[in-house]
C-alpha cells in the first residue's frame, strides 16, 4: 500500500522557500507604500504652494519687494480668505495640517520662492 502525504523534508522546502519570497517582497512592498505617501505629501505641498500664488494675485502689495525680504502666512489666513477651501491630510501623519501652519514667501533673484513650514 502506497501512502500518501509529505515528507518532513518537503515541508521544509516549501517553508524555506516561502520565507525567500518573503524576504524579497516585503522590503519592495514597504519602499512602495513610503514612496507613495512621499507622492502624495508633495501633491499637497503643491496644492497649498498654488493656493499661495492665487493668494498673491488679490494681494500684490504684500508680497516681499526685495530679495532676501519674506513674507509668512499661515493656513488659517488662507482659508478665511477662501483659498485654501478644505481642511488637509498630511499623508505622513494621517492627521490634518494645522491652521498655525505657515508658507513663507521669500524673493530671490527676482523670484518668488515657496517655503511650507509644518508646526
Amino acid at each position: 500500500m502506497k501512502k500518501s502525504g509529505f515528507t518532513l523534508i518537503e515541508i521544509l522546502a516549501v517553508i524555506v522557500l516561502l520565507g525567500l519570497v518573503a524576504a524579497i517582497v516585503i522590503p519592495l512592498v514597504d519602499k512602495l507604500i513610503r514612496n507613495s505617501v512621499q507622492k502624495a505629501y508633495d501633491v499637497q505641498i503643491a496644492l497649498v504652494i498654488e493656493s499661495v500664488k492665487n493668494w498673491e494675485v488679490d494681494h500684490p502689495f504684500s508680497l516681499p519687494a526685495n530679495n532676501g525680504d519674506e513674507y509668512t502666512i499661515t493656513f488659517d489666513e488662507l482659508k478665511a480668505g477662501n483659498y485654501l477651501k478644505q481642511d488637509i491630510i498630511n499623508p505622513k501623519t494621517d492627521a490634518l495640517f494645522p491652521n498655525t501652519t505657515t508658507v513663507t514667501i521669500t524673493k530671490v533673484n527676482g523670484a518668488h520662492v515657496y517655503t511650507v513650514n509644518v508646526s
